[in-house]
């Protein structure tokens, strides 16, 4: 295996599960960046193929930064299969679609990076993280998925939207259970009350926190750009 048909493989296995994921969770943004994985890919074969490497390399880079810290967070938290699963085979494909476009590029330009040998090995390593990183989740050697508990309220986060835009709640302490179903990171913050839960893909989190009243508060999805869509809600406090 050379690093030019690693990069093939692996920019084609991550745009077709992007695209496959996306379209599962009715996810546009996923789907887009599958369909601009797959030009990428493409382009491999067109004047070289150097906007293909470089495509490739800057998509990878993103579907990593994003699944990567998920995949590692819903392992460390004994997330159950599906939410362990997605990220890691995500952030995996990603890791060797940026790694062999890395060292494809640098092989264009001359430089020694190894070739069959190297690329099989990376290409090895990718498969071997992915079945340890299962393996570890499923064992629950570091965490526990977090599950609802009598009183908390639960908020689901689906299509880059908050299942419930409105909740109504007495003064006092209050637990919310925000539940993240989407692809990609969410946040339930709430600034005046100093709360800012951030939620992996498709994991929990359990968050406590003191609500004096009576007021209203806004709460809202810090990852930049979905608070603008529309990802805000607001949490009334009656007396």
């Amino acid at each position: 295996m050379t690093w030019g048909l690693l990069l093939r493989l692996a920019g084609a296995k991550t745009a077709v599960l992007m695209i496959v994921v996306g379209i599962a969770l009715r996810d546009k943004e996923a789907v887009a960046i599958g369909v601009g994985l797959g030009a990428g890919a493409g382009l491999l074969s067109f004047r070289g193929g150097q906007l293909g490497r470089v495509l490739l390399l800057l998509l990878g880079l993103d579907v990593l930064a994003w699944m990567g810290t998920a995949a590692v967070a819903n392992v460390a938290d004994g997330e159950d299969f599906v939410a362990v699963v997605v990220p890691l085979l995500l952030s995996v494909a990603a890791a060797l679609t940026a790694a062999a476009a890395v060292c494809d590029l640098l092989r264009r330009r001359g430089r020694h990076v190894g070739d069959r040998r190297a690329a099989l090995t990376t290409a090895a390593a990718g498969v071997l993280v992915f079945v340890a990183g299962l393996g570890v989740a499923q064992l629950g050697l570091f965490g526990s998925p977090v599950a609802a508990h009598p009183g908390d309220i639960v908020l689901a986060m689906k299509d880059a939207k908050f299942a419930t835009e409105r909740i109504t709640v007495p003064a006092g302490r209050i637990t919310v259970l925000v539940d993240n179903k989407d692809l990609f990171w969410h946040t339930f913050t709430v600034d005046a009350l100093h709360v800012d839960a951030r939620v992996p893909v498709k994991a929990r989190r359990r968050v406590t926190f003191t609500v004096p009243g009576p007021g209203t508060y806004t709460y809202y999805c810090a990852i930049p750009g979905h608070r603008a869509i529309g990802m805000e809600g607001t949490l009334t406090v009656t007396p």
